[in-house]
Formats: structure tokens, C-alpha cells, sequence
């Protein structure tokens, strides 16, 4: 656990999971695309590969093919989600509610791990994210990172659940409206509640000095 977590924070190992993610599968493709040399590439692919979310593909020529596992990777992306381990803390306070959505959340979790239609549209998002870091049109992150800011864009799934008619995605989405549900419950501590608090600090400072 302790590993996959310093291997998907680190600057230089993400980079390399993200080339994979745009099709870039050699050593040589990936130097190439990132400036660097092949050993420096095969050293955080090396990395990767010890957290399971990369496996050997084919070997043509002298050129060693990587791929993502990506159903290995969605049991990754659970581990690294805040929504539980917010809910530990919280637990502390005695409240039996918290008790009971760590319950649900951990079956929520349980079920995506299972959905194929999940680890498509996950799959997608990764895609979708590194496209935009390539093209300088999102700042750099680690897959951390990315992570952290799928968990945070949950706040978008009620907005579009009532617009979708397929049943299975209708499915998806409510699972994640959930889980959105569960995270938004503790929006008076963290990032949000940091930036309201100061903003509120910075208006009374104002106020006092009129």
C-alpha cells in the first residue's frame, strides 16, 4: 500500500503512467515524448510495475511493450480515495451515522470495482486528463493527484443524472451521486471550507478597517 502510495506521488513516475495512457508503450516512445533517456523511463516503469498497474506486453524486437492493467489499477484508484479515510476520522466523534455510511460507502466501492462500465468510463477520464496535460491545457499532476481531482469533480454527477436514459449508466451515476453525497458531508473541513473561512477572514479585515 505504503509503495503504491510514494509511486503514484511521484513527479517522474506519473509521467510515465500518463504516456502510457496516451498509447506511448516502449521505452524508447516514452524518452522520446518526455525528453529523457530509455533506463531513466525503464526505472519508474520498473516502479509501476511493482504496484501491479503495469504488466509486460509484447516484446518485438529489442523493443519491450508496457501496458496498463487497468482493472488492477481501479482497485489501486479505491485505496488512494479520501472519501474513507475522511470518514475514519470522523468516526472518532461517535456519530452512528458516519458508522453507517462507511458501510454503504464501502459497498459502493465493492460495486464499481465490479462494473465494467466503470473501469470504461475511469479508463476514459485518465485519457481524457493526460490528453489535456499534454496539450498544456490542465497543469501537470500525479496520478495522485489526478485521482484527488476525480473524487472532487463528483459534484457534477447530480447535475447530469436526470439528463441520462441509458439504465446502466443511470445505474453508474447514482452510485457515484452517492458517493458525492458521502464526501459533501464533511464539506466543512478541507480545501472549500479553507478557502470560505479565509474569504470571511479577508471581508472582516476589511470591515474593521472602515
Amino acid at each position: 500500500m505504503r509503495e503504491a502510495i510514494d509511486t503514484f506521488s511521484n513527479v517522474g513516475t506519473s509521467n510515465v503512467f500518463f504516456q502510457l495512457v496516451l498509447g506511448r508503450i516502449t521505452p524508447k516512445a516514452i524518452a522520446a515524448s518526455l525528453g529523457t533517456k530509455p533506463p531513466a523511463v525503464v526505472e519508474h516503469l520498473h516502479k509501476l510495475r511493482g504496484t501491479g498497474v503495469v504488466e509486460l506486453g509484447e516484446k518485438k524486437g529489442k523493443y519491450q511493450h508496457y501496458e496498463i492493467d487497468w482493472k488492477r489499477f481501479v482497485h489501486e484508484f479505491f485505496e488512494h480515495i479520501y472519501t474513507p479515510g475522511v470518514q475514519r476520522v470522523h468516526l472518532r466523534s461517535g456519530d452512528g451515522a458516519v458508522e453507517r455510511e462507511m458501510g454503504s460507502m464501502k459497498e459502493i466501492m465493492g460495486e464499481l470495482k465490479r462494473s465494467e462500465l466503470f473501469l470504461g468510463m475511469l479508463r476514459r477520464y485518465f485519457e481524457n486528463l493526460a490528453r489535456d496535460m499534454e496539450g498544456e491545457l490542465y497543469p501537470k499532476r500525479t496520478v495522485w493527484g489526478a485521482i484527488y481531482c476525480f473524487e472532487e469533480a463528483l459534484w457534477y454527477v447530480p447535475q447530469i443524472l436526470d439528463k441520462v436514459t441509458n439504465p446502466e449508466t443511470r445505474k453508474l451515476l447514482a452510485l457515484l451521486e452517492r458517493w458525492n453525497r458521502y464526501m459533501q458531508r464533511f464539506s466543512d473541513h478541507g480545501p472549500l471550507a479553507a478557502l470560505e473561512s479565509s474569504v470571511k477572514a479577508v471581508e472582516g479585515s476589511k470591515d474593521d478597517m472602515s
